[in-house]
């Protein structure tokens, strides 16, 4: 018998898929998708953490080195009452908080329209809050040689103050006077560390240990030599402009 038009079988590449072997495409297709988005948002993510790390690292390092330059140039007057290096340790939520406050010489104007002299106030200090934690640094221009015109540590105490690094969780020092290291250095004391040991952490990963800078600095200079003072000398008139001062702002100004 001979077979009908309808009994013969179509050659397989004409034939369709089966609705299985659809469902069977779909389900791998739409595993290898979201696979493949997990990978790259891993990588993403991953590529995000340590660019964050590496800019945090730079800073740590720009910091360390702006506080070394600082303390290089740390102000000396043969009369005591006219320089002032200050680190005191007061409490906080966290513990002791460090306040490291120095007269120093400077030739890079905080204000380009204001007239500046050579020697500015500096201060490092860590603040700290629920969201962040950063290394701060408060510039005054034309300090008053006396101290006059203090306010508290919340901005009466003048100045620009300016972000040096963020996530910093750790700044302490340690001061030599010549015999053995000080926690601290009281304003009375009247006479300047002969070195200074200054170390900061950077928070990168909470189970891991912070990244730390160390700062060294030796404030001991040969007897007799001293720098310009406040109101003459070599160096710019409190309250004149620098003849050398540079135009350039501090980095990152307030923030």
């Amino acid at each position: 018998m001979r077979p009908g038009k309808n009994d013969r079988t179509l050659p397989v590449e004409d034939r369709a898929f089966t609705l299985v072997e659809v469902l069977v495409t779909l389900t791998i297709a739409s595993f290898v998708t979201v696979v493949a988005m997990s990978s790259l948002k891993t990588m993403s993510t991953t590529s995000t953490r340590i660019q964050t790390h590496s800019d945090r690292a730079a800073e740590l390092r720009f910091a360390a080195a702006r506080l070394r330059r600082d303390l290089k140039n740390v102000y000396r007057d043969k009369e005591a009452r006219r320089q002032k290096f200050v680190a005191t340790l007061e409490p906080s939520g966290s513990g002791d908080r460090l306040f490291l406050t120095f007269y120093c010489l400077s030739r890079t104007k905080a204000r380009p329209a204001e007239p500046e002299g050579d020697v500015c106030e500096v201060e490092y200090f860590l603040q700290q809050t629920e969201r962040r934690s950063a290394l701060m640094r408060r510039h005054q221009p034309n300090p008053h040689p006396e101290g006059q015109g203090r306010g508290d540590r919340d901005g009466e105490r003048g100045g620009i103050l300016s972000v040096m690094a963020e996530g910093i969780g750790l700044f302490k020092a340690r001061f030599h006077d010549g015999q053995e290291w000080q926690e601290h250095w009281a304003q009375d004391t009247q006479t300047l560390p002969e070195l200074v040991e200054v170390t900061l952490g950077l928070a990168v990963d909470p189970e891991k240990p912070p990244l730390l800078e160390t700062v060294l600095v030796t404030l001991k200079r040969a007897t007799g030599q001293m720098d310009s003072g406040f109101g003459g000398g070599g160096g710019g008139n409190r309250g004149g402009a620098s003849n050398n001062a540079s135009s350039q702002n501090e980095r990152g100004g307030a923030r």
